[in-house]
């Protein structure tokens, strides 16, 4: 994968984060300062952190989709 993808990629996880930046690189223990590198094309990550970035997002993703799910029961309830 190119630098050029892959900074958009991580600024699409930046921007889809439910959470900032600096939440985001704690949960993928990476620093803050990783991550806004990686986003503007400075660095590119390597695999190992990619896959911990993608891991925290779908982490938050199903924690969400099921506090989603919880509200519309609650709805219908």
């Amino acid at each position: 994968m190119t630098q050029n993808r892959t900074a958009k990629l991580v600024r699409r996880a930046v921007k889809a984060a439910p959470f900032s930046v600096a939440k985001l690189a704690i949960e993928a223990r990476v620093s803050s300062a990783s991550v806004y590198a990686w986003a503007n094309g400075i660095r590119k990550p390597n695999p190992e952190k990619l896959r911990r970035l993608a891991d925290v997002l779908e982490r938050r993703g199903g924690e969400l989709q099921k506090l989603a799910e919880e509200l519309r029961d609650a709805a219908d309830a």
